[in-house]
Parts: C-alpha cells; sequence; structure tokens
C-alpha cells in the first residue's frame, strides 16, 4: 500500500469530525452499540480517498503525457517561433478555463517572455498553427489546450463512483 494510503482514514475523520464523533459514540454507546455503522463509515471514508488519489494520479498523468506530446511534436525545431509556440501549448493546458486570444501571450510569465516586443499577429499566426498540429482548440469563451487529443493514448478507465453503495 502507497505511503500516501496510510493517512486517508485520518484525513477522513478530520474532514468528517462530527460525523466520526457521532459514529463513534453510537458504536460504543454502553458497549450495546453497532460496530458495523461505524466500519461501514470508515470504509467508505478509505474509498472516497482512494478515488481522489486515483483522479490526482490520472491528472497528473494526463499532465506528463501533454507535456511530452508536445515536446515530441516540436523535436529538432530550435527556432524562436517553435519555442514560443511549444510554451504557449504547454501553459494553456494549465488554465482552468478558457483564454480570449488577446490574453494568450499573458498566461504565464515564461509565454509573456516569448511575446515580448511582438504584435498581435504574432499571437494569431502561432493560433493558427498550434490549431492545424492540432494542440489548440477554440471554443465560444476563448482557447483551450486540446487535452482531449490524449484520450487515443490513454486506456479506458472503469468508473465505479456513480454505482449504489
Amino acid at each position: 500500500m502507497p505511503g500516501l494510503s496510510y493517512h486517508l482514514l485520518a484525513d477522513h475523520y478530520n474532514r468528517t469530525r462530527v460525523r466520526y464523533y457521532g459514529r463513534l459514540a453510537a458504536t460504543s454507546r454502553d458497549g450495546k452499540g453497532d460496530p458495523h455503522l461505524f466500519i461501514e463509515y470508515a470504509i467508505q471514508g478509505y474509498l472516497d480517498g482512494l478515488r481522489g488519489q486515483i483522479q490526482r494520479i490520472k491528472a497528473q498523468h494526463r499532465e506528463v503525457v501533454w507535456r511530452d506530446y508536445v515536446h515530441d511534436l516540436f523535436r529538432g525545431d530550435d527556432r524562436k517561433v517553435a519555442l514560443r509556440q511549444k510554451r504557449l501549448a504547454m501553459d494553456l493546458a494549465e488554465m482552468h478555463e478558457p483564454v480570449e486570444k488577446g490574453n494568450l501571450p499573458r498566461i504565464s510569465q515564461r509565454v509573456s517572455d516569448s511575446y515580448h516586443g511582438l504584435g498581435p499577429k504574432a499571437v494569431t499566426r502561432d493560433v493558427r498553427a498550434l490549431m492545424e498540429l492540432g494542440l489548440i482548440e477554440e471554443t465560444p469563451d476563448g482557447f483551450v489546450a486540446a487535452l482531449n487529443t490524449l484520450n487515443a493514448f490513454v486506456p479506458a478507465w472503469r468508473d465505479d463512483s456513480n454505482e449504489d453503495r
């Protein structure tokens, strides 16, 4: 069992402290309480904690795969424009909402540095090039990294989170 999993129950108990004390009291009431109530609560908390860990691992894996994918597309291209586009594609993936085209050069310090001294036409050219590579997409609210491209490389996961408990 990974080291992080050791702390799942303690974290669950801390986050649900009122329920914890309630279940603990109900279980130990004059020695007549039903321990199954506490065990069920603990198992559900542990299961929820494991699901949370899996989601974080999947997100980290997706980030690594995206970076590798972008680096592979630009491998061997040492031009300044390629570096600028690569940075834009990678840093756009870290945005949690669409970014308007005019704000793209300001999504991170390194992207901003890449566009220093360049006009809006450079952004337009880069956006067009990245869209042709399939790295970014335009939405009604702005531009996003085309992370769905990665779905072809990620194994299907069974999602048991909606099963009856």
